[in-house]
C-alpha cells in the first residue's frame, strides 16, 4: 500500500531541490548510465536531474524472501520514488546526504549493502534499520527502524544514538536542500 503522505513529502523535497538547484551536473560514465541524464553537456559535464520512478516500490521481494522478513514500506518507497545521484540536504541535526538509485544496477549494489547491514545488525543483536542517508558526521548513518518506521541517527553496528523523527515523511519536511557539488 502507498504512503501518500511520503510521496508528497518526497516530492516536494524533489521540487524544490530542482527549482533551487539548476542545473545539476555529473561526469558521464558510459558504463554507468541512469535515467536522470540528459544528452546536454556543459563543458565537460552532462546535465543531470532527478527522475520520477514509475514503479511502487523497488522489487525487494527476493531479499525480503531471503531475509524472512519485511522491509519497512518507507524504506522501499524512497528508494523507488525517483532514479536520483545522491543529494546534499540540511536537517535539522545538521547536513547530510541522502541516498538514492541512480540506475538499475545500483539496485543490486543497495541489496548487497543491506544484506550487509542486516548481518552486522544480527550478529551485534541489535533490531534492524536500513539506512537511506549519510550524515557529515563521521560513519553516522539516517535509518528507518524497520518495525516502527521511525527515523534514527545510528552508527552501523551499535544501537542507534536517538529518535530524530517519527516518520520519515516528517523527516523529509523537515529538510531543505543543500548546495550540490558535482
Amino acid at each position: 500500500m502507498s504512503n501518500h503522505l511520503l510521496e508528497n513529502a518526497i516530492d516536494r523535497f524533489f521540487e524544490h531541490y530542482k527549482i533551487s538547484h539548476a542545473p545539476l551536473l555529473c561526469d558521464h560514465d558510459p558504463e554507468w548510465t541512469s535515467p536522470c541524464e540528459s544528452q546536454q553537456k556543459v563543458g565537460e559535464k552532462t546535465l543531470w536531474e532527478p527522475v520520477r520512478r514509475h514503479a511502487d516500490t523497488v522489487d525487494f521481494a527476493d531479499l525480503e524472501k531471503a531475509l524472512e522478513f519485511p522491509l519497512h514500506p518507507d524504506l522501499k518507497q524512497h528508494y523507488a520514488r525517483y532514479w536520483s545521484g545522491h543529494l546534499k540536504a540540511i536537517a535539522p541535526d545538521g547536513p547530510l546526504t541522502l541516498l538514492y538509485l541512480w540506475n538499475h544496477e545500483d539496485i543490486g549494489r543497495l541489496i548487497e549493502n543491506l544484506i550487509g547491514h542486516v548481518v552486522a545488525c544480527r550478529n551485534n543483536k541489535t533490531p534492524f534499520a536500513g539506512f537511506f542517508a549519510a550524515t557529515d558526521q563521521g560513519d553516522y548513518f539516517l535509518t528507518v527502524h524497520n518495525d516502527t518506521g521511525a527515523v534514527q541517527l545510528e552508527q552501523p553496528g551499535y544501537k542507534p544514538l536517538r529518535t530524530v523523527a517519527e516518520s520519515l515523511a516528517e523527516f523529509y519536511d523537515q529538510m531543505i536542500p543543500a548546495e550540490h557539488h558535482s
